[in-house]
């Protein structure tokens, strides 16, 4: 549907733009948010400029224009025009009136994305006191978004017990004001689980991770990156910086991981990044013991590995050849690794093999592109009363 309304914008702005009355606002208007839907950010851009020559500046407009400039990687002229769009709205409206809590967030993102951490945590603060002062109590989804981006924060700056707070609260708020299964609560589980293993919460850890695995594994627009993070997080719970390790536990992802890998087979092209991920199915079933199932991932893995030309993949391919061999001798009775063990002091920072080498797991394998964090992402801002607004776009 984008496309057509392009197809017929880009026949009627031309004309448009020859008028002397509100068609040739409404016309660009329009033209700059099916570009913005569209993802063309740096067409979209000269339109909302245009835009402020002929209107002026605004809070809507700064607001836009701020998103775009954050879209295109330019953080500095988005902070110029968020901060100018605060302005509009404390003058027009007051301190906690308008889209003011967006805007806040908005300037508080961009901050951290320049590195300015310090300064981006109150602004940030001050957007999730916003939400939550207009819900007045009840459950929220913006505070929870707001919540989100102030744990991130206080997690980079080390407060990580404050991170964990704002981090269950937006759990508990998602769940009820967007589902148990919303992306969004995924999400969310997703950043308690990283949150409570820095901390060393381990079972605690290892719960909000299994939701998040679960959760992030139904979406429609399922992500092969954050799935491979969970997964191999997880996996850290279990094998790193412990004295004892329960191969048995290993067994409660197994479903979840067969389920993920249905997919990787039925929806991705097969590659070195579904490669990957088989190779890391395979490990998950040589520490839960199923050897059988995990030969067959692991050889499906190698042939991937074998033909992918856009990265040296012969540290992956060594590393699945020597979990084959540790695999086909506990089938043909040559060793037997037990499924539960203790783990030498001297080995609890660095050993999370079970036989072999995996240095090179620290290594570059195949890229996987990687998609922004939704829960972060927000579209224009309602065009100005002036104007007939277009449909803004979502926060995503």
């Amino acid at each position: 549907r984008l496309n057509k309304l392009s197809d017929y914008l880009e026949e009627i702005v031309p004309v448009c733009r020859k008028r002397t009355d509100k068609y040739k606002l409404k016309a660009i208007q329009a033209l700059a948010f099916v570009r913005w839907k569209q993802s063309r950010f740096r067409e979209a851009l000269p339109l909302f400029h245009e835009m402020e020559e002929i209107l002026g500046k605004g809070a809507a407009l700064c607001e836009n224009i701020a998103h775009t400039y954050n879209s295109l990687g330019d953080y500095e002229k988005a902070e110029d025009y968020f901060r100018q769009s605060l302005k509009f709205i404390e003058s027009e409206f007051g301190a906690n009136k308008g889209n003011r809590g967006g805007v806040l967030l908005g300037l508080g993102l961009v901050r951290d994305r320049l590195g300015k951490h310090q300064e981006a945590l109150p602004v940030c603060t001050k957007a999730y006191q916003f939400y939550k002062d207009r819900a007045n109590g009840a459950p929220a989804s913006l505070q929870a978004k707001a919540g989100i981006s102030c744990a991130k924060l206080h997690a980079k700056l080390g407060n990580l017990p404050k991170a964990e707070e704002y981090i269950r609260e937006a759990v508990d708020m998602y769940e009820v004001t967007c589902g148990e299964t919303s992306p969004l609560t995924a999400s969310a589980y997703h950043e308690l689980g990283k949150v409570l293993w820095k901390q060393r919460k381990r079972e605690a850890a290892q719960k909000a991770l299994k939701r998040a695995y679960e959760l992030e594994a139904m979406k429609d627009a399922w992500d092969l990156v954050v799935l491979l993070e969970i997964h191999n997080l997880l996996m850290d719970t279990h094998l790193k910086e412990t004295d004892h390790i329960e191969r048995t536990k290993f067994a409660e992802y197994f479903k979840i991981s067969e389920y993920v890998t249905k997919r990787v087979q039925k929806d991705l092209p097969q590659d070195g990044n579904a490669a990957v991920y088989y190779k890391a199915a395979a490990e998950l079933k040589a520490w839960g013991g199923e050897y059988v199932e995990a030969q067959g991932l692991f050889e499906t893995a190698v042939q991937l590995f074998t033909v992918e030309k856009t990265t040296d993949c012969s540290w992956l391919i060594q590393s699945c050849q020597d979990m084959l061999a540790f695999c086909a001798r506990n089938l043909q009775g040559t060793q037997a690794s037990p499924m539960n063990f203790e783990v030498p002091v001297q080995a609890q920072a660095t050993d999370d093999s079970l036989d072999a080498d995996e240095e090179g797991d620290n290594q570059g394998g195949p890229t996987i592109e990687e998609i922004k964090d939704e829960a972060e992402e927000s579209g224009p801002a309602r065009a100005p009363e002036a104007v007939e607004a277009v449909p803004s776009v979502p926060a995503k």
